[in-house]
């Protein structure tokens, strides 16, 4: 058997990244459940770190 485990998305998270400092202190709009990533990004660090190698494929969950 294989179980899925899927995160429970929260609102009114910051950005794991940035800590909202490179989004005028908003939250963050989305989760990557990627397990590489599992963090929560503003749009400018989501479009940072999925820029890179490997990552781009990965799904944002609003």
């Amino acid at each position: 058997k294989r179980v899925e485990v899927k995160p429970y998305v929260l609102d009114d998270q910051m950005c794991d990244e940035c800590q909202g400092s490179r989004c005028g202190g908003k939250f963050a709009p989305f989760f990557c459940a990627n397990v590489t990533c599992l963090q929560y990004y503003c749009e400018h660090c989501w479009a940072a770190i999925h820029s890179r190698p490997g990552r781009e494929f990965h799904k944002p969950r609003h």
